[in-house]
């Protein structure tokens, strides 16, 4: 690709001083709520010529079918045969919906929120147990609000089976004050599974007689839940079509609500809605989430960058690296496309 050897062959300095308007040229604002975030491409080796093949490529790829597919609920998890509907999560009111999902998404926020508003003031601190997306995204975002403001609720994570991690967050904690959530979609990982039994004993070992009161579950597979053996008093489920590195704003989130209340929660969950409402709407060439992907898909398999460099300059965001790399990685860290043919290129 002949655009491809010369931004090789550029630096930046001279892109700069070819195009003395680059930086507005290849800059996008984008509106949620009452949010303007600034995004600013010009610092990637693209020219406005490169930007505009890369949004022909996506056509002519279908990015833009397989993005009204997946929102229109189709099956596009062509492994297990299923949707991908964790952007129904966001928006559980979305006439557009499949009327199945939509039921079944008002239906887990219904009791989501009626866990949450009957948990008593009592539980001062919450303990979540998860892995992946069970814990990355939930802690991410009670890290960034509790810069913003205090939580009516202390939240900490255990990931790790590594029982210094359990210990750690029990550290100084109340049982009589405190709550578990156990989270894991299939309910059967292992290291989620091993902290919640801990929990337990150290429930026990404190007096506590009414196990259920202080542990809930959150998980697309319910009937794992009393196989488990463990003494769960409430079960919130998710849709098996969510995947768990996207399942934030899903029963998920828990954590987050219970930390800040639902109306915190729902405004995370609405800012999510408005980029979402963004990708489904806006045109290709002034579309920030597909130009975001399309530069990252140049960078990698194109120029063959190997690395992407992900700087948070808030405090309030320092784990954002960590989440994006689990959702990147396990989204696009193929080597098989869906028919299962090698790949010659980075996906």
């Amino acid at each position: 690709m002949a655009l491809a050897q010369e931004m090789r062959t550029t630096n930046l300095r001279d892109l700069f001083s070819a195009d003395p308007g680059r930086a507005t040229n290849l800059s996008y604002g984008l509106s949620c709520g009452g949010t303007e975030f600034f995004v600013d491409f010009s610092k990637q080796s693209i020219t406005a010529a490169v930007l505009d093949a890369l949004v022909d490529e996506a056509h002519e790829r279908g990015v833009l079918s397989r993005r009204d597919a997946m929102l229109a609920g189709e099956p596009i998890n062509r492994t297990e045969n299923r949707a991908v509907t964790h952007v129904a999560m966001r928006a559980s009111d979305d006439s557009t919906s499949p009327a199945r999902l939509r039921a079944e998404v008002q239906a887990g926020d219904r009791a989501l929120r009626d866990y949450v508003d009957n948990v008593p003031t009592t539980i001062t601190h919450v303990v979540n147990l998860g892995i992946g997306g069970s814990d990355l995204g939930p802690a991410l975002v009670y890290d960034a609000i509790s810069a913003m403001q205090s939580p009516v609720r202390t939240v900490r994570f255990a990931a790790n089976i590594d029982p210094l991690d359990l210990d750690r967050a029990l550290d100084g904690l109340t049982p009589a004050r405190t709550l578990f959530v156990v989270c894991s979609k299939s309910f059967g990982t292992s290291e989620t599974l091993a902290n919640a039994r801990r929990a337990v004993d150290w429930l026990r070992q404190g007096g506590i007689s009414d196990l259920g009161d202080h542990l809930v579950a959150v998980t697309a597979r319910p009937e794992r839940v009393a196989a488990s053996g463990l003494p769960i008093g409430t079960t919130l489920t998710m849709p098996e079509s969510v995947g768990g590195r996207y399942s934030l704003a899903s029963a998920v989130g828990v954590s987050v609500a219970l930390a800040f209340g639902m109306p915190v929660f729902d405004a995370v969950r609405a800012g999510m809605r408005d980029v979402d409402l963004h990708f489904a709407t806006a045109p290709a060439r002034e579309n920030v989430a597909l130009l975001f992907g399309l530069v990252a898909w140049w960078n990698a398999a194109v120029l063959g960058h190997p690395t992407t460099a992900v700087l948070p300059y808030s405090r309030a965001l320092s784990l954002l690296p960590g989440y994006l790399a689990q959702l990147v990685m396990e989204s696009n860290g193929k080597w098989v496309d869906e028919h299962g043919n090698v790949l010659n290129s980075s996906s």
